[in-house]
């Protein structure tokens, strides 16, 4: 019988084809994100066609977001007995299939069904390996190609929506929605890039006195490890309360900020360009944060906690802007302060729970992330509705994101904590 003498090391490859699953994961963000942020402009035809209100409508919208997030537990179940790559290809054949279905509607409940369910569960489908697979490829570079992998969502966001509002004028929403089964198709091909890991273990025959290399996948290393149950787990129950709290807050700025901006004389042209700005910026912060986090004297805790804590700051300032280039500066610092906190809670969740944990608490915190989206923007209408300006509105903001900051920066001194009782048990076992 074969028997482990040594721990089988977790190093994942750190580069080779691990760059190739991060230009797959960066094209599955680009497309998912793109053809969420789309949306919106379909809204008006989509009433007009169904003939109903443009919130009936948005629902799908909701849906989709809500599922692309919220579906984060079934998603790591079926990670975690299939692999990535075969969950990803089959979330890309449902998202595209739930379009083009929803191209042939023909009641707002069809839609619904097609568009909002099925095609938000394959976004889910695929948006959770995507952010896995790079977790697993990378240990000291992992946040530099998490950073990079999710790049991808705000040049969706760039790239799609004036080409979505090309395809949209020239083909109608039906025509629009069928080049979005189309894309959505194209992540079927790209996932098949995302093959699986393998950990090379050296094994001792007690018998023969024989070692050599013994290759595991690490997939089927990770389902067959034993999980400690995360809802007990104070580290990681703060860190779903911060990103709840965050997530809350997270998409109210950008709901708001037009609006703020064009009370203040900013022209809707300029609003577009800085709100264009926000997203050029986030970009850099992911790639030159996510390189400096990857140090490895660098708490990705301690920075996500900074990240979230001074963008709170700068978006209660946002009101008290009155120019153009009060916005575009204050704007840009919102985007690159953002940037850790919201790009990298799986380097977080290794850095705190190990590899093998990855899968199932990001799809647990997947559901605080899609929860929060869900109910912050409703929130800060209902601020903004009955205060009758955009100051309360931010400020509530602000102090949501502050929330998320004091629990990171909890969940950082109890995670040093428990290190130094590790090391003090450890030590005193040595001693012995």
């Amino acid at each position: 019988m074969i028997e482990f003498t040594q721990a089988m090391s977790s190093q994942p490859p750190d580069g080779g084809w691990g760059w190739v699953v991060v230009g797959a994961s960066f094209y599955c963000n680009f497309i998912l994100n793109g053809i969420i942020f789309s949306f919106g402009i379909l809204l008006t035809p989509l009433a007009d066609h169904f003939q109903v209100k443009r919130s009936t409508i948005a629902w799908s919208g909701s849906i989709v977001t809500g599922l692309f997030l919220g579906s984060g537990p079934l998603v790591s179940y079926q990670i975690r007995r299939f692999g990535c790559r075969p969950v990803s290809m089959a979330g890309s054949l449902l998202a595209a299939l739930g379009m083009c279905l929803s191209s042939s509607s023909s009641s707002i409940d069809a839609f619904i069904v097609t568009y909002g369910i099925m095609s938000g569960l394959g976004f889910g489908m695929v948006y959770l390996p995507s952010l896995v697979i790079c977790g697993l490829y990378f240990d000291k570079k992992r946040a530099l190609a998490t950073g990079i992998a999710l790049c991808g969502s705000g040049t969706g966001g760039l790239v799609l929506l004036p080409l979505s509002t090309s395809l949209l004028h020239h083909f109608g929403w039906q025509g629009a929605i069928m080049c979005f089964s189309g894309l959505c198709l194209s992540c079927f091909f790209v996932s098949i890039l995302m093959r699986p890991v393998t950990l090379i273990s050296n094994v001792e025959d007690d018998h023969e006195g024989q070692e050599g290399p013994m290759v595991i996948p690490i997939e089927r290393h990770e389902n067959e490890a034993t999980y400690v149950d995360l809802r007990r787990d104070p580290l990681f129950l703060l860190m779903c309360f911060s990103n709840l709290f965050a997530y809350l807050a997270a998409y109210n700025p950008f709901i708001f900020l037009p609006d703020l901006m064009a009370s203040k004389g900013v022209t809707k042209e300029a609003g577009s360009l800085i709100i264009s700005g926000i997203g050029i910026s986030t970009i850099v912060g992911r790639i030159s944060l996510g390189a400096f986090i990857d140090h490895p004297r660098v708490s990705s805790l301690l920075v996500s906690c900074l990240s979230v804590s001074i963008t709170g700051l700068i978006v209660m300032f946002l009101p008290f802007c009155s120019n153009l280039l009060g916005f575009t500066l204050v704007t840009l610092a919102f985007g690159f302060a953002a940037a850790p906190f919201f790009s990298f809670p799986s380097v977080v969740l290794v850095d705190l729970l190990g590899l093998p944990r990855l899968t199932d608490a990001l799809g647990f915190l997947n559901v605080f992330i899609g929860l929060g989206a869900t109910l912050g923007p409703p929130i800060g209408g209902f601020l903004l509705e009955h205060t009758g300006g955009f100051l309360w509105p931010f400020v509530f903001t602000g102090i949501l994101l502050l929330m998320a900051g004091l629990a990171t920066k909890l969940t950082y001194l109890l995670e040093k904590k428990r290190h130094s009782s590790n090391s003090t048990i450890e030590t005193d076992i040595q001693s012995v």
